[in-house]
């Protein structure tokens, strides 16, 4: 048990649901053998069921490995591995009780992992209430979504590029009156198309300096290293990393390329 934490933790491949399904078989292997000594004839005697250490260690398998992972499809793989169909009411009843002690306690292991390591994870819902049933989508939606539509002209498309310099991207909609949804267009590559079709344009090329810049200064301002490096900083969570990544920024490698060919 102390080594399969110790190599989990550890920055190296391991796998997880082997380990906890030998861990589960021998508690349970172990739990049998000590019912045989205690019960030699069965809880009801010779003439009723025997106590078999195996089903025992079955059934510890599949009740520790649903509890370490949160899931009942373990029921069908313990089936599925020893090849019988006996043993699947005890290991139902054991891994549901197991799941269920498990979850009520900590999460999963796979997500208890996700948040020591600071990876992007979807966050816990809030405790549901009457109220939340009753909400509708149109009470917490954002109405006035700024929309690029078939009939956007060039100089339209320029004045929004203008004022969202904060969005990386549009949706792309038929027109203002159906408002039927066809995709989503980048930011980057509107920029690409104002290019080709305008030219360079200073107003477009100096507000996306001054975003870079307020992003990075923002990166410096809540970095708590020297050397201002996220990645090594245990204390920002992935959806900070992501927040701050400056691939959500617009590439301008090919815009400086084209004006260095024209100059």
């Amino acid at each position: 048990f102390v080594l399969v934490a110790i190599c989990i933790s550890l920055a190296v491949p391991a796998g997880i649901f082997v380990p906890s399904f030998v861990i589960g078989a021998c508690g349970g292997r172990l739990i049998g053998e000590i019912m045989a000594l205690l019960y030699p004839q069965g809880l009801r005697g010779p003439d009723g069921p025997q106590i078999f250490p195996g089903l025992y260690a079955v059934v510890g398998a599949a009740a520790y490995t649903g509890s370490v992972t949160h899931s009942l499809s373990i029921a069908v793989i313990v089936c599925e591995t020893t090849g019988q169909l006996s043993p699947l009411l005890p290991v139902l009843i054991a891994l549901m009780i197991g799941n269920a002690i498990s979850s009520f306690l900590q999460p999963s292991i796979y997500e208890s992992m996700i948040e020591i390591k600071n990876l992007p994870h979807l966050a816990d819902l809030p405790p549901s209430r009457i109220s939340v049933h009753k909400l509708k989508v149109e009470n917490i939606m954002i109405h006035d979504v700024l929309c690029i539509t078939k009939s956007t002209t060039y100089g339209e498309l320029r004045e929004l590029l203008l004022a969202t310099p904060h969005l990386r991207s549009y949706p792309l909609i038929t027109d203002s009156r159906t408002k039927i949804l066809l995709g989503s267009v980048a930011r980057k590559y509107l920029n690409y198309l104002l290019y080709e079709k305008l030219g360079p344009d200073s107003m477009i090329d100096r507000r996306r300096i001054n975003t870079t810049s307020d992003l990075l200064n923002h990166i410096r301002r809540n970095s708590r290293l020297s050397n201002n490096n996220l990645l090594t900083d245990r204390n920002i969570s992935g959806n900070t990393l992501l927040a701050n990544s400056p691939l959500h920024e617009d590439r301008r490698g090919g815009d400086d390329k084209k004006n260095d060919k024209k100059d």
